[in-house]
């Protein structure tokens, strides 16, 4: 099986864990420390009948506590902050744009395809006729109609007569 997985998508958008020392299910029941999220994630059926055909060696029921502690930990990581922590990608601060293209976004997550800014590489990014992979998804040319004012220019050059120039910068300056 040919599979691409990124853990960070494994992970629960909400911060927070338990953690408590305890034993393996099967033999030899070494102990090890347990980390469980707080925030539960949904699974689908096939997921949970895989899992389940990965932990068929288990080999007990739930056992006691016995007085071993469960402590909960939380990540207090605050984007915006200018710092780096938990589960951020990345935190400039007041620099922290969703609309500026190359930069950290506003939810401490790095610039990537998808977040509707067009950055570096991406040939578009949510506007029409682009692609989940950040990609036109049409060859301008076999969208344009056949178009019937074109010269010859003395340089060999094909000139379009219907091409319209507009200075947008004058328009939105008045």
């Amino acid at each position: 099986m040919n599979l691409t997985v990124n853990p960070a998508d494994l992970l629960p958008t909400q911060a927070g864990a338990y953690h408590y020392q305890g034993s393996e299910t099967s033999s030899p029941y070494a102990d090890f420390d347990w980390f469980v999220f707080a925030t539960p994630s949904q699974i689908s059926a096939c997921q949970l009948d895989q899992f389940r055909k990965v932990q068929e060696g288990n080999a007990r029921c739930l056992q006691a506590r016995n007085n071993r502690p469960v402590t909960y930990l939380q990540v207090t990581a605050v984007c915006g902050d200018g710092l780096v922590e938990g589960n951020e990608e990345c935190d400039l601060g007041p620099q922290n744009s969703d609309y500026a293209s190359d930069t950290c976004r506003r939810n401490c997550r790095l610039p990537r395809c998808g977040d509707g800014v067009q950055d570096k590489g991406e040939q578009c990014d949510g506007t029409p006729n682009c692609t989940p992979s950040c990609t036109l998804a049409c060859a301008a040319a076999a969208q344009l109609p056949q178009n019937t004012n074109q010269t010859t220019s003395n340089n060999g050059l094909v000139v379009d007569e219907n091409i319209v120039n507009v200075n947008f910068d004058s328009i939105f300056s008045q």
